[in-house]
C-alpha cells in the first residue's frame, strides 16, 4: 500500500506500507474498480493502492494533459496516465 509520495528532484517518491520507499514510475498508473489509483512497485512485480492522504499528495501532481486527459506533471515534465478502469 502506499502511504505517502513526496517529490525528490525529477521524480515522486512513493512512501511504502513496508516501510520501504521508490520512485513512482508513471508508466504503471492504473485506476481499479471504484476510480481506485494503483501503480506497480517492487519491480513492477505488486500492484499498490494509493491510501486517500496519498492519493491527495498525488493530486498536487495531476493536470490535464494535451489531450484533455489526466497527466502527471513533475518538474518540466508531463506523463500521460493510463485511466481506464479495469
Amino acid at each position: 500500500m502506499i502511504m505517502g509520495v513526496r517529490e525528490e528532484g525529477d521524480h515522486l517518491v512513493l512512501e511504502l506500507s513496508d516501510a520501504t520507499e521508490e520512485k513512482l514510475n508513471p508508466a504503471t498508473f492504473t485506476v481499479g474498480r471504484n476510480n481506485v489509483p494503483y501503480v506497480l512497485v517492487k519491480k513492477t512485480e505488486d500492484r499498490a493502492r494509493f491510501t486517500r492522504p496519498a492519493y491527495y499528495q498525488l493530486t498536487n501532481y495531476l493536470v490535464e494533459g494535451s489531450d484533455g486527459a489526466p497527466a502527471l506533471k513533475i518538474g518540466n515534465r508531463l506523463y500521460d496516465l493510463d485511466t481506464k478502469a479495469y
